[in-house]
């Protein structure tokens, strides 16, 4: 099953409303997590499925698959 991975070369979390990623609320099973906004997302690969829901909800454009 893929897994969503981050570019941290295009993560962007100040250009996110509040510098919360816009892809946390886009994942339905919230693999994707900040300690504290504008911090960078961390993933949980043991929560992500592989849905690409986050694709669509980055802005950047920073989340892949693997």
């Amino acid at each position: 099953m893929p897994k969503a991975m981050l570019n941290v070369d295009k993560c962007q979390p100040e250009q996110c409303a509040n510098g919360v990623c816009a892809a946390r609320k886009d994942c339905p099973t919230k693999a994707i997590y900040q300690e504290e906004p504008l911090d960078m997302p961390v993933i949980d690969p043991f929560r992500c499925r592989g849905c690409t829901k986050c694709m669509n909800g980055c802005p950047m454009r920073a989340f892949y698959f693997v």
